[in-house]
C-alpha cells in the first residue's frame, strides 16, 4: 500500500505531492502517541526537518 501512495505522490503535482507527505507524516505521528519519549523527540525533529524541505 506504501508503495501504492508514493507511486501515486510521484505522479501527481507538487502541491498534491506535499498534501500526500504531510498525511503520512500525520499518521506516523499520531502512531507515535505511545512511543517512549526519545522516539518521540525523534519523529518530531524528522517532521520538522521534512516540513521545511516541502517549504524550500
Amino acid at each position: 500500500m506504501q508503495c501504492a501512495s508514493f507511486m501515486l505522490a510521484r505522479d501527481l503535482s507538487m502541491s498534491g505531492t506535499a498534501t500526500i507527505m504531510l498525511d503520512q507524516l500525520s499518521a506516523v505521528a499520531k502512531s507515535q502517541l505511545e512511543a517512549p519519549e526519545a522516539v518521540k523527540v525523534l519523529v518530531r525533529s524528522n517532521v520538522a526537518s521534512a516540513k521545511e524541505k516541502l517549504d524550500d
